[in-house]
Parts: structure tokens; sequence; C-alpha cells
């Protein structure tokens, strides 16, 4: 068999060799479809219980408004992290999919939005592309019955309002971004 080998010429050898390289390594390489689940954990949840944020996505501690009464929680919460923006959208809506969310509409460009749907809730997610980083909007309002434009929210704040105004988000204040 040797001597076989020895006739092949060399460069023939070194490709039988780099493709049954190749082929060990893809065996390790996992194939995980974007899951989560098969991956360890890729997200995890920080005001909103059913809002999974990518763990490259860090919270703007500063910048938020959150409302809630009885465990239902409503309000802005702003991330950002250093992540390719068209991957953040795919991958947002995939877990939020996977999270119980209904996809009800979508805007994809320069700035893209997502808009989700649970039967108490309307969760829209906007992202923004900055100069060094993504920033991601996670806005829950409450879904309202058709016809009710007199909706008052009998809410009381879950944590205290952001009362700077840097650019922190109040209740006075209009959202900037």
């Amino acid at each position: 068999m040797i001597a076989m080998i020895k006739k092949l010429p060399l460069s023939l050898v070194m490709l039988v060799t780099l493709c049954t390289a190749l082929g060990g390594c893809a065996a390790f390489e996992a194939d995980t479809n974007g899951d989560p689940a098969n991956t360890g954990l890729n997200y995890y949840y920080d005001e909103f219980p059913d809002v999974p944020i990518p763990v490259d996505m860090s919270p703007e501690k500063d910048r938020f408004t959150i409302m809630g009464k009885g465990g239902v929680k409503l309000g802005i919460q702003e991330f950002s992290g250093r992540v390719d923006k068209t991957s953040l959208v795919n991958a947002m809506q995939n877990y939020m999919l996977r999270d119980g969310w209904t996809l009800r509409s979508h805007f994809r460009a320069t700035r893209s939005i997502l808009v989700f749907e649970k039967p108490d809730r309307i969760c829209s997610l906007y992202f923004v592309d900055g100069a060094f980083s993504t920033q991601m909007l996670v806005f829950i309002s409450p879904k309202l019955d058709d016809g009710d434009v007199n909706y008052q929210a009998p809410l009381a704040p879950a944590v205290p309002l952001s009362t700077d105004t840097s650019g922190g988000y109040s209740a006075d204040q209009p959202l900037t971004y």
C-alpha cells in the first residue's frame, strides 16, 4: 500500500488529505440552525420576562421607563452592542417567535422595525445602526380592544422613572434617537 501511495502524484495525495481534514472539521461544527437551545444560552431576559435579549446586547441602564402592576410590565428599554444589525434583527425575530410572540409587521432598511403581538400586549422593536454599535429599543404597550381610543392604563411605576435629562427616558420626555 505504501508503494502505491509513493507512485501517486503528490498533489493528489495532498488533495485527498485536505478533503479528509476538512470533512473531519465539519463534523465537529455545531449545526444549530440559530436555535439558542442547541447552542447554550444565547439570550437572557431583562426587565420584560418574555422578551429575550441577545447576550451581545447590553441594557442602557439610564435609558428606560418601565411601568407595571400585577406582574405585567409595560414601557421602553434600550440596549446596545457591537453586533451586525441584520443579524440582530433576524435573531430577535427567531427568539420572539420561540417565546410565543406573533409577528404582525416588519420593515427592514437603514432603521428596522419588528412588531409582535400577544393577547394582551404589543412589542415593537426598533433597530438603529450607530457609528460604533447597534441600538435596539424595546417598546411594550397594552393591546387595545378594537375602537378603544380612551384607554388609560391603571399602572404604577414598576421601577423609578429615569430623570436623566441628558437623553434618558422619562414619562414627560418624547423619545428621541
